[in-house]
This record gives structure tokens, C-alpha cells and sequence, in this order.
């Protein structure tokens, strides 16, 4: 039984380690990053905006957003060049 007691405290301790390596791991990351969609009003720019929100609000103290792009051949081109982080 006592077995079962220390379960939880490992489990956080854990945790605790996973997260602080975890931050150290973004040492040399940007600020903020930009998502590549497609055209305004169509699906993918909704689609791509709320997926660099979800990714924005997961990463913390990283902002991003989407912009609006010609699409997926452009998207590609942006990314090559560096001018979005992905797409």
C-alpha cells in the first residue's frame, strides 16, 4: 500500500523535471511565429488562424498568428524563404 502512496509524488516529480528541461529546451527560439493559410474568408485561413492560436496558447510565452497568403504554392515559397514559419 505504501507503494501506492509514493505513486503520485513520483509522478509530480517527474513533471517538474520534464518542465523545467522543457524550458530549457527553447533557449534560441523566436518571440512569435507566422502561419501561412490561404486567401481571406476561404476555410483553410480559419482553419490556420485557430491552429496558430492552439499552438500560440500550448507554447505559453510564444505569440503567432496566421496571415493571409495565395495558398498552398505560395505557402511553400514563404516557408523556403523564411518569411513563415510554416504553413
Amino acid at each position: 500500500m505504501k507503494r501506492f502512496a509514493l505513486l503520485p509524488l513520483a509522478a509530480a516529480t517527474v513533471m517538474m523535471a520534464t518542465a523545467t528541461q522543457a524550458v530549457a529546451d527553447r533557449e534560441g527560439w523566436p518571440e512569435s511565429f507566422t502561419m501561412g493559410t490561404a486567401s481571406q474568408g476561404g476555410t483553410f485561413y480559419i482553419y490556420g488562424s485557430g491552429w496558430a492560436n492552439l499552438i500560440a496558447d500550448e507554447l505559453g510565452d510564444m505569440s503567432g498568428g496566421g496571415e493571409v497568403t495565395g495558398g498552398p504554392t505560395q505557402n511553400l515559397a514563404l516557408v523556403h524563404n523564411g518569411d513563415i514559419s510554416f504553413a
